[in-house]
């Protein structure tokens, strides 16, 4: 994962390939917990370009469940191998 700062936001970037096939969706949302509780990244406040440190909507507390929790915006991205459960036809009724 990557972290950045754009003004006053805090942005957390993961890219993860998660588990496969159409049965493993128990490991897959594992694999997001996991690397949610295990992501050694945090929002630290930098200062602005007179000394100041910006203000951020997040909690820089340690006692955080996941690390997406300390973060304004959070994108993941990869190959998540998530599935939708249907043939085609239900699939395109839901449209």
């Amino acid at each position: 994962g990557i972290s950045l700062q754009l003004g006053h936001t805090w942005v957390l970037l993961v890219n993860a390939h998660f588990a496969a096939h159409q049965h493993a969706v128990a490991e897959r949302n594992a694999n997001f917990h996991r690397i949610g509780a295990l992501l050694a990244l945090r929002p630290s406040p930098l200062p602005d370009a007179e000394g100041t440190t910006l203000p951020s909507a997040v909690s820089f507390g340690a006692d955080s469940a996941s690390i997406t929790s300390r973060y304004d915006v959070v994108l993941w991205m990869g190959d998540l191998n998530y599935r939708i459960d249907g043939n085609r036809a239900v699939v395109e009724s839901l449209l």
